[in-house]
């Protein structure tokens, strides 16, 4: 703030000029923000659903038109896997939640959680989702899940995106498979997995890593063809916080972990990937919030978890095991909390811890 102070009473004079340019031609002076980009021109097929989502937001006198970009109702999006859809809640938007579309998209997710003040928070991920699926241009996932890129482009449009979250990376290397066989290890009389998928564990993350980096970069893509400056919006790359740890091997046939593979979940394969997407966050301009040791304490099987151990299903075929490993309602709304004070906060890269119920922010 710029405070100029004149003098006052009577007979004050005025303070003698200085030498150089005057406050008014130093703002002047100052580099303006780059101009809005224009909106590129959408599909045919895009062009229809942006104008029915119009009618739907903005009312049938808005003729299917979208309001100026500051007049539109603001949003922030959540994109990416299971592990941002809601997965593990168990309480699904029925037209994700059916054999042909198995989304399960969750109203208590964390992106509907963070307390942003938004009009509205809309979440385009998808269980299953890998790096291609988030990626514009990808294979639709089901018949009516374009890639979760292509689904931004429409929502850009429709309303004024205040930031995009994104949590994607796990299915790019099995993630939770790899969870799922170290759980059962000790039932099958296995040897401990940390022995099977250490050893390669780091390349895996920095193949994946490739992918990511593309669904990221797209993103920025779309958001850009949609006629937005980076400093329109954030967009906010996250880390998955550990399911398991040392205590994961309770009592129940959903926490048979060996012990040190609970360790090695938690102390070495969560963390490989919390700096694989770091790096990915700095190379492509996004902000970074590091989850990994969010639910210490809180894995499957402690006391008061924040994630759900093996649930078996054996009516739901090859879903079977779906949901297991997850956050739970509990611990999406820690999850919740963490993305809405790093968008409050403004850094460009934070450690979100909890104690108790609340979350601290920490440098990275």
């Amino acid at each position: 703030m710029l405070v100029l102070v004149a003098g006052c009473g009577s007979g004050a004079a005025d303070p003698p000029a200085k030498a150089g340019r005057s406050a008014s031609a130093q703002a002047s002076a100052r580099p303006k923000p780059p101009a809005r980009p224009a909106a590129k021109p959408l599909p045919a097929g895009q062009r229809a659903l942006l104008a029915k989502e119009a009618r739907a937001m903005y009312g049938a006198a808005s003729g299917g038109a979208v309001p100026a970009f500051d007049r539109r109702r603001t949003a922030i999006v959540g994109m990416g896997d299971s592990e941002m859809s809601g997965e593990g809640i168990g309480d699904y938007t029925p037209s994700t939640d059916r054999p042909s579309d198995e989304c399960h998209r969750s109203p208590a997710s964390l992106i509907d959680r963070t307390g942003a003040r938004v009009d509205t928070a809309v979440n385009l991920a998808c269980s299953g989702a890998a790096s291609a699926d988030v990626r514009a241009g990808g294979d639709a996932q089901y018949a009516d899940q374009p890639a979760q890129a292509d689904q931004l482009a429409v929502q850009a449009r429709l309303t004024r995106v205040t930031a995009v979250a994104v949590l994607v990376g796990a299915n790019d290397l099995d993630y939770g498979e790899v969870m799922a066989d170290c759980v059962t290890r000790r039932l099958r009389l296995g040897r401990p997995c940390a022995k099977t998928y250490g050893p390669g564990w780091g390349d895996r993350v920095s193949g994946a890593m490739t992918r990511v980096r593309g669904a990221v970069g797209s993103i920025r893509e779309v958001m850009r063809d949609a006629g937005y400056r980076e400093a329109d919006y954030r967009l906010v790359l996250m880390s998955y916080p550990s399911p398991l740890g040392p205590g994961t091997g309770g009592k129940g046939l959903g926490c048979l972990a060996y012990p040190s593979d609970g360790r090695w979940a938690r102390d070495t394969a969560v963390p490989a990937l919390a700096r694989g997407l770091r790096a990915v966050a700095g190379e492509t301009g996004a902000g970074f919030l590091d989850l990994k040791g969010l639910f210490d304490g809180h894995e499957a099987c402690s006391p008061a978890p924040w994630v759900r151990g093996l649930q078996l299903d054996l009516g739901a075929g090859k879903n079977a095991v779906a949901g297991s490993f997850h956050p739970n309602a509990a611990g999406h709304g820690v999850m919740g909390q963490c993305l809405g004070a790093f968008l409050h906060g403004g850094r460009a890269t934070a450690v979100c811890t909890a104690n108790g119920v609340s979350v601290r922010l920490g440098p990275a």
